[in-house]
């Protein structure tokens, strides 16, 4: 997680009061904030990704004020009309499709001041940037900046200084030779053209998510910042945009809007958008157990830097989101922010008025018996996301898709439906551990998701495979029979089938009586051709849900 160092004497500064490393280490943690080092004069802490606006000592003490009482409430950041214009070229829809921008001026840095702001870049880039990946911002001397600035791209032989190089490079050198192409440029893997931002004068302002041009570089004397955030999801820079501008305005900026121009649409940057979200005074008592009257409530919530006030006749607490805290989410994270605004120094701990003591569930002990017996047979465990793809269920299995549920926004096309069985993750499972030493023997209980009829049904299976020169219908069988000799199960019966996934004559249905639980046998070569397996695979599938009610109304375990 990142890491803040809080010197005593800038802590102070930003205050506007004395404080000692005692207070400091009894009330930062209160905010959330983990103490990792005590130093004479400085307190280094460690806090959340989801807390971004915590990234400088400037974002810290904008918090802390309020739970100490010394500065309460909503800050309103305002955005004076700038003569800014940003144009984006359609060429970066392919490569890097979004930007946002904005302008900061009349800063007063330092190298102190201006080292922080760099680190803070730095986190965004590693926490909501997802390492430059999802996030790369770009901060430059507006002095330097001849507007207006275009982003678009360029093929590999486009040449700039780029920061730490004293002389021209291509693109292609850029990613083959400084240390931020090497480390950034398999973001851009595959692509033939290279987003770029430059000015009318066609000086390069940064080679996003790469590097930044050396013309209009930062120092400790630069007072006016334009800042451009490129990246794949317009509602994540925008945030991000929202967070860094709200910090330099708190380091005494001044915030100008920028004209962003995608063709024929046209918005301002930055939005700072201040959200509302309500919630009922019950539901605020009964989770954290404080009977606060509403007036509690609000001044807990302005403690942590929020507006809020109360609806008397719906009897729900509304409070103002200020645009940096992209953390709150939902109506519990406000309830959060109500404990922390009211103090939990505050909260005096009670014992539960009833005692009881937690035990293993039924399911969950015949679980942990069929994971001993795997593992006893040399069997490792796999744990797999439900969420899958068609292809990997269906397609590479060689069946035809068969009442799944659909994703209906999938971030990722690999990951679009919830699986209907667990064989084919195991063959995934296969694929990927091919460089490990054979045979290999994996198994997994975990949940699956069909449609019946009207109805979305969630059950648990269970799967094994074996992968090796020398196994074969009879191994797995064996896996099969000893496990469920161990349970006490010896009514079951194998019937020969078929099935597409499996070698015709190796494969069989397991029966408890007439009802069908289970798959055994051989996998067919062709789905092993498909999940570029090359030695012979055996499997079974059973019904876990089933396995446990035969268990349990035996009565015994």
């Amino acid at each position: 997680m990142p890491v803040v160092t809080i010197h005593q004497r800038r802590f102070r500064e930003i205050l506007g009061r004395e404080i000692s490393i005692d207070e400091m280490v009894e009330y930062l943690p209160w905010l959330g904030l983990d103490i990792e080092e005590i130093g004479e004069d400085f307190v280094k802490i460690e806090y959340n990704p989801n807390r971004p606006d915590f990234g400088t000592p400037v974002g810290i003490a904008r918090y802390y004020k309020g739970i100490r009482g010394e500065e309460t409430g909503l800050i309103k950041y305002g955005v004076k009309k700038g003569r800014y214009r940003v144009y984006v070229d359609p060429s970066v829809a392919e490569v890097r499709p979004y930007i946002v921008a904005a302008v900061v001026k009349n800063l007063d840095l330092d190298e102190e001041k201006l080292d922080e702001i760099i680190e803070f870049q730095e986190d965004l880039h590693n926490g909501i940037g997802r390492k430059r990946r999802k996030v790369a911002i770009g901060l430059h001397n507006l002095d330097a900046v001849k507007f207006p600035v275009t982003y678009k791209t360029v093929n590999s032989r486009f040449s700039f200084i780029p920061l730490e190089f004293e002389e021209e490079v291509t693109i292609k050198e850029i990613l083959e030779y400084h240390p931020k192409g090497r480390e950034y440029g398999h973001i851009l893997s595959g692509k033939d053209k290279y987003p770029i931002i430059i000015d009318k004068e066609g000086t390069v302002l940064s080679f996003p998510p790469i590097i930044n041009g050396i013309y209009t570089a930062l120092n400790p004397r630069v007072r006016d910042i334009f800042i451009d955030i490129t990246g794949t999801d317009l509602e994540t820079i925008s945030k991000t945009l929202d967070i860094l501008v709200t910090t330099l305005a708190d380091y005494g900026g001044e915030l100008y809007s920028v004209e962003m121009i995608y063709g024929e649409k046209t918005f301002e940057t930055p939005r700072l958008e201040y959200r509302e979200i309500s919630i009922g005074h019950k539901e605020i008592i009964d989770l954290l157990g404080l009977k606060l009257p509403p007036e509690e409530v609000i001044k807990a919530l302005e403690a942590s830097r929020f507006t809020a006030f109360y609806d008397r006749e719906k009897k729900s607490i509304t409070a103002v989101v200020p645009p940096y805290r992209v953390d709150i989410l939902h109506s519990v994270d406000l309830i959060e922010e109500v404990a922390i605004g009211y103090g939990f120094w505050r909260i005096q701990p009670k014992m539960p008025s009833l005692y009881t003591v937690g035990t293993a569930s039924l399911k969950e002990k015949i679980r942990d018996k069929i994971i001993d017996l795997m593992v006893g047979f040399g069997f490792q465990e796999a744990i797999n996301p439900v969420l899958t793809n068609p292809e990997e269920q269906y397609v590479k299995m060689g069946i035809e898709p068969d009442n799944y549920v659909e994703v209906k926004a999938p971030k990722s096309m690999l990951y679009r439906i919830l699986r209907t069985w667990i064989i084919p993750s195991l063959l995934t499972n296969l694929y990927r551990s091919k460089s490990a030493e054979y045979p290999q023997y994996l198994f997994e209980i975990g949940p699956v998701v069909k449609v019946e009829g009207n109805k979305i049904i969630e059950k648990e299976k269970m799967g094994a495979v074996i992968i090796g020169s020398e196994t074969g219908y009879s191994e797995i069988k064996s896996i099969f029979d000893s496990m469920m000799k161990i349970l006490e199960i010896n009514n079951y019966k194998i019937s020969e089938t078929n099935h597409s996934s499996f070698i015709p004559g190796r494969v069989g249905k397991i029966y408890i009586g007439k009802f069908e639980f289970g798959l055994i046998g051989e996998i067919h070569p062709k789905v092993l051709n498909n999940f570029q397996l090359t030695l012979p695979v055996t499997a079974f599938e059973i019904d876990f849900d089933y396995i446990f009610e035969v268990v349990r109304k035996r009565g015994k375990f």
